[in-house]
């Protein structure tokens, strides 16, 4: 009896699963999804060597499953360690503040008090009080000739007085308030002769003013 030819089409074929493009998460069910396939072909049965490879396989992509399972488990509890990590040393740094604070007053800024507590000690600056105008008061202009007033910032400031006029001694306007190093004027007409004068508010009052700016508005 001549023997079955084999189909050349059917020879060449192989079992194909790409392993590499499958995440953890996805191991168990796309393995379980291709085992139960296996398991319902009829020559299942008749090849005890296939049935303990699948068997193994299952089990493989059970073992990753449960570690991604446990991974993912960890991860969540790791996040909530970190944000109670955070929130703890928040709460420990207020704590220390007060800690600070209440210290300074109980000291009332003696060194060697303050070290007889434990802490170390950083001296401060004190500034001495000056009612010195800002410097640099200049005219500049922008884009379509937009006038802007500016001068040079002061450290702690907390905020500046400016006022305009005529550059008389009687001549000067109401007093506008800015808080910024800068002012841009409204209502000015080309060819106008004006002044600015500047000062600056500090904690201990207000400064002098400066010298006056006379200027042409272009």
């Amino acid at each position: 009896m001549p023997s079955k030819k084999t189909n050349p089409a059917e020879a060449a074929a192989e079992a194909k699963f790409t392993t590499s493009r499958i995440k953890p998460a996805d191991v168990a069910s796309e393995t379980q999804k291709v085992a139960d396939v296996a398991k319902a072909n009829p020559a299942y049965s008749v090849h005890p060597e296939i049935q303990q490879a699948v068997v193994a396989w299952i089990a493989a992509a059970t073992a990753v499953d449960d570690a991604s399972q446990k991974l993912k488990a960890a991860h969540l509890a790791l996040t909530a360690l970190v944000a109670a990590l955070a929130t703890s040393m928040a709460a420990w740094r207020r704590s220390t503040q007060a800690v600070i604070a209440l210290v300074n007053t109980a000291s009332a800024g003696s060194d060697q008090a303050i070290k007889l507590w434990g802490f170390a000690t950083t001296a401060r600056q004190i500034l001495a009080a000056t009612s010195s105008p800002p410097a640099g008061l200049r005219v500049v202009y922008g884009k379509q000739l937009v006038m802007t007033v500016r001068w040079s910032a002061v450290t702690d400031h907390i905020g500046y007085a400016l006022q305009i006029g005529d550059g008389t001694p009687q001549g000067w306007g109401a007093t506008i308030a800015c808080p910024r190093a800068s002012y841009q004027p409204q209502g000015l007409a080309p060819g106008q002769k004006v002044a600015f004068r500047v000062a600056v508010q500090r904690k201990n009052g207000l400064s002098a003013w400066s010298d006056a700016l006379s200027v042409t508005v272009r």
